[in-house]
């Protein structure tokens, strides 16, 4: 739950500030400076990109962040928190998908110290990570390896699914693939302040991890009848 562990990790700087801000307000602050950090800085590893946007949020907010401060919050990922829901969803996904990816948008050095990741990374037959593209998302380059491999499986584009609760670095770039995707969109999350995403390649929109395993249970013809009442609904 990169979201929960960013936010938490930016309390010592937004508390130097005078404006009380709402999480969504935060979380949207520091995501501006991010996108803009790896605009600039491309080729840098995530722990850099972390420093740097810590660092571009305090200037935007008028604040001075000593190094020490920057620092500790990029080392921050090694404790943030895993995603509620989802170790038993991905558990019960690795049964029923043959050829579940990981695609994190960080680097394999970075990715190493997160212990959410080491708990969830045993249920992937692949993970992706910057150090193969050596782009960010939401640029298509960062989702080739992947594709690829699918091919390479014999899996078409119309039966590859990716999921995200990212509109910005996810669906839009799924949509311009051609890619079939699912909105993970739980409430406590920035997606729950995004208007519904119209327009992507066949999307359906979940508000919670364990309706994710609802709907592909449903698609499998595990369940024998509809998905139970709100598990998910197509965006189109």
């Amino acid at each position: 739950d990169s979201e929960c562990g960013i936010y938490e990790a930016l309390q010592p700087l937004i508390a130097q500030c005078p404006y009380q801000f709402e999480r969504w307000e935060a979380l949207t602050f520091y995501f501006e400076s991010e996108v803009a950090v790896k605009q600039r800085m491309p080729t840098a590893p995530y722990s850099k990109i972390l420093a740097e946007a810590h660092d571009d949020m305090a200037d935007r907010l008028g604040l001075v962040a000593a190094d020490d401060l920057s620092l500790t919050f990029a080392s921050s990922i090694a404790n943030w928190p895993i995603l509620n829901e989802a170790l038993p969803c991905l558990s019960s996904l690795a049964a029923l998908v043959p050829f579940l990816v990981a695609l994190p948008d960080i680097d394999k050095e970075t990715l190493n110290k997160s212990a959410a990741f080491a708990m969830i990374a045993p249920y992937f037959c692949r993970v992706y990570t910057w150090d193969g593209s050596h782009v960010y998302k939401p640029e298509v380059a960062a989702f080739q390896l992947p594709l690829k491999f699918y091919k390479d499986t014999g899996i078409p584009l119309e039966q590859q699914c990716l999921v995200s609760n990212s509109v910005f670095r996810d669906l839009e770039p799924a949509r311009e693939l051609g890619l079939p995707a699912i909105w993970i969109r739980y409430p406590q999350s920035l997606a729950g302040n995004i208007p519904s995403f119209e327009g992507s390649s066949p999307a359906y929109v979940c508000p919670y991890l364990v309706d994710l395993d609802l709907l592909i249970r449903y698609h499998k013809g595990v369940w024998s009848s509809t998905p139970p009442d709100g598990s998910a609904e197509p965006v189109n």
